[in-house]
């Protein structure tokens, strides 16, 4: 069993992942283009203008893969968490908790 959740989050994560790749991709691919603000012929005319796409790219890679990733994560409810024991989510019969007034220290 745990195996097998192993594989579905990873894939499940790797998926996302994915399409945050594909994202950048398309969204650096429609800046050069389009040649947005100059974008294309700046590169092209400068002497590190492939080096300023490869790293344009790694940002919008890094920033769509992030989003795509979290958004997955944080969208996962408790029902498809983990079944795994951990910690008590309810407290034991006979006890109950009680407020507890914390006097501020003066120096």
């Amino acid at each position: 069993m745990p195996g097998s959740l192993d594989r579905h989050w990873r894939r499940f994560l790797a998926r996302h992942f994915a399409i945050g790749t594909v994202v950048a991709t398309a969204v650096f691919a429609g800046m050069v283009a389009t040649n947005a603000l100059g974008l294309a012929e700046l590169a092209a005319r400068d002497q590190n203008g492939p080096l300023a796409l490869v790293l344009l790219w790694f940002g919008l890679w890094i920033t769509f893969c992030s989003v795509a990733m979290g958004t997955a994560i944080m969208s996962v409810g408790p029902e498809t968490c983990d079944p795994r024991p951990g910690p008590p989510r309810s407290l034991p019969s006979g006890m109950r908790l009680a407020p507890v007034r914390i006097r501020p220290r003066r120096r």
